[in-house]
């Protein structure tokens, strides 16, 4: 015991590529003693996340985007792997993450020793079964803290009580892309039409169940309907054949066996015989198709859609009614009504970009069981554009009227980034509106985003500014699939501030913008010197800040002292990045 000394380590990542780390997790064990236990968040690089990583830890990228990158962290946590010895469940994932994680950093490895694998020790039991069977506590699974220390305790007591046989939990059976609830309605209406009598499917009722290797679920639901099958979805005392794979479901074995015990007879076809009776049979392939599997949602008027979908149903295409993020391709016909543009326009807009295709596009597809196109499944990735804010048929800006003495804002969440002048004036005019302003963007609680003229002008241009970066990158590394936030303008929020507050006489709402408007101006640091007069204290009649112009009694005029910018004559113009960037 005296010389059990080991630090067990375990990792938390953010994308299924397992090459960047969001969370550390330790315990160092000291002569078989756990006498530290601790986690650490890090930032991944650009804070990117995958929906099916954060399902499991609950780590966001709001969690992490203060935290220190692994580079910054190093020096911190470095003592615990550097000259120690390391322990690990399932050592090689854990091991493989770390070194690329340091990798991508240029953190130097060569101190750190591959752990020991406690996966490995027990056959490569699950580490909740481990846990189960020395009664360790495991309640906050896959908190990188827990799990490291989970890890060390099986390993103290893997060495000072012996080994343990660990019964390893079946994997639960994991559903395909096309299982028999996600095969297409069309396939469950069987059609007898061209199909070969004599082939051993032929007007049988068929159930399969499992998960084949050499066939997807589809490609053989397509196959099955091509040579007459009647497909079924659950078991009965009329079911002909029952296909079984891999893992099937155990309420249907158990229907199985209490069917057959019964004196039903029902015949049961395994993976290999399927695969013989198939080739001993084809029918026209379908699995080479670009558009098997494939699900296509026609949008507008189609001039032989009857035939097409008739096509599509033989190479195994599956026709949709409704556009979902799940569509594959948006066959796009003539005369869309306005909810038909609007229903593919919001799906694009919440990041899923759906290939559009023309009908003669589509027919030439059809024909060519070679082309070369591919509709690959669609990942979530929104493109803010300034056509996506200003020009699309899914409404972005909230309008805040400075004549309108009513607004939307009141216990909205309003994220703004990175704001100039003085935050706090700001932040509290915008909560005697009842808005509630907020510097980290939540894609599960945000209302509105504050645009400034800087970021518009930049979108004007095809440039994408930290600001647009950052609520995309969260947003699409998040679990959210709809971009529900809209974007209110900078100047009209200000302008209306500055409004409501004189016409109601409000002294506090008036001091709160003053002193706003004077300390967004004080931080206007880098415009250059030329705009100034020889004495230097005011501005010339007319010059250039940061490429854009400016001319008195145009957008600027001197009022009391004072240099006042405007966007129009009725209107004052905002302090923004815009005279900061450069």
């Amino acid at each position: 015991m005296e010389k059990l000394n080991f630090v067990a380590i375990d990792f938390e990542t953010p994308t299924q590529k397992h090459n960047s780390i969001c969370q550390i997790g330790i315990a160092v064990v000291e002569n078989g003693e756990i006498k530290e236990n601790k986690s650490f968040l890090v930032k991944p690089p650009y804070n990117q996340y995958d929906d099916r990583n954060m399902k499991h830890h609950f780590i966001r990228p709001f969690d992490t985007i203060d935290k220190p990158t692994l580079k910054e962290l190093w020096p911190t946590v470095s003592s615990y792997f550097e000259d120690r010895t390391l322990v690990a469940h399932n050592a090689t994932f854990d091991y493989s993450v770390l070194i690329k994680a340091a990798n991508f950093e240029n953190i130097n490895t060569s101190k750190i020793s591959k752990p020991i694998c406690t996966c490995d020790l027990h056959n490569r039991a699950g580490l909740a079964d481990c846990c189960q069977e020395y009664n360790i506590d495991l309640s906050k699974h896959h908190d990188a803290a827990c799990d490291a220390k989970a890890c060390a305790e099986i390993y103290i007591k893997y060495i000072t009580e012996g080994k343990k046989e660990v019964t390893k939990t079946p994997k639960s059976k994991q559903q395909t892309k096309f299982d028999s609830k996600q095969t297409d309605s069309y396939l469950l209406q069987q059609n007898k039409q061209d199909a070969d009598p004599t082939n051993p499917f032929y007007d049988k009722k068929i159930v399969y169940t499992g998960d084949f290797n050499s066939i997807s679920r589809q490609n053989l639901a397509v196959r099955l309907y091509k040579m007459g099958a009647d497909i079924d979805k659950s078991i009965s005392k009329k079911t002909n054949i029952i296909l079984i794979g891999d893992n099937p479901g155990p309420k249907k074995i158990e229907k199985i066996n209490t069917l057959i015990e019964s004196g039903v007879n029902i015949k049961l076809i395994y993976e290999n015989e399927l695969l013989t009776i198939l080739s001993e049979f084809p029918v026209n392939d379908v699995s080479g198709h670009t558009l098997t599997g494939k699900r296509i949602y026609f949008s507008g008027e189609s001039i032989s859609k009857a035939d097409t979908n008739k096509r599509l149903k033989s190479i195994g295409a599956i026709i949709e009614t409704t556009p979902t993020k799940f569509s594959n391709v948006f066959v796009i016909g003539d005369n869309q009504t306005d909810e038909e543009v609007l229903r593919v326009d919001t799906l694009l807009h919440d990041g899923f970009n759906i290939p559009k295709i023309t009908e003669a596009e589509l027919d030439f597809i059809i024909s060519n069981d070679k082309n070369e196109r591919e509709f690959p499944d669609v990942k979530k990735d929104v493109n803010i554009t300034y056509d996506f804010i200003f020009n699309s048929s899914v409404k972005k800006i909230m309008p805040v009227q400075r004549e309108e003495f009513t607004h939307y804002l009141g216990q909205k969440n309003i994220f703004i980034y990175k704001p100039i002048g003085d935050k706090n004036s700001l932040f509290q005019c915008l909560g005697n509106l009842g808005a509630v302003p907020v510097e980290y963007f939540d894609p599960n609680d945000i209302h509105y985003c504050w645009l400034t003229e800087s970021t518009i002008n930049k979108l004007r241009n095809g440039i994408k500014d930290d600001f647009i970066m950052h609520i995309s990158n969260i947003y699409n590394s998040s679990a959210c699939d709809k971009f529900t936030y809209k974007f209110i303008l900078e100047s009209e929020v200000l302008n209306f501030l500055e409004y409501r507050a004189k016409e109601s006489n409000d002294d506090i709402l008036i001091e709160l913008y003053e002193k706003y408007s004077e300390s967004a101006y004080k931080e206007l640091e880098l415009i250059d010197k030329n705009i100034y007069n020889q004495n230097g204290d005011e501005l010339l009649e007319e010059c250039i800040i940061n490429g854009v112009k400016f001319k008195e009694g145009c957008n600027f005029t001197k009022e009391k002292g004072k240099t006042i910018l405007r966007t129009s004559a009725k209107r004052t113009w905002v302090p923004s990045r815009q005279l900061r960037d450069s």
